[in-house]
């Protein structure tokens, strides 16, 4: 179990500090990031199979996006 909670906090560091690159924000040395990223996405770890060590990770956004891109259909 130890090594499923290790993994997992590795790839939510990956997706925070890359967030966090993307936006442009300077780099943290330690600690958590600010509130608006832990809350815009969410990382989820998932087993894929029983018994084995695979792991598939996919992260969640909190807002909906527009699926017209701001243009009605008519």
């Amino acid at each position: 179990m130890d090594l499923v909670v290790a993994k997992t906090q590795s790839i939510k560091s990956f997706i925070y500090r890359t967030t966090e690159y993307m936006k442009g924000l300077a780099q943290r040395k330690r600690g958590e990031p600010e509130g608006e990223i832990r809350r815009s996405y969410i990382p989820w770890i998932f087993h894929t199979a029983p018994g084995s060590y695979q792991f598939l990770a996919a992260v969640q956004p909190t807002k909906q996006l527009d699926m017209f891109d701001g243009d009605l259909p008519g």
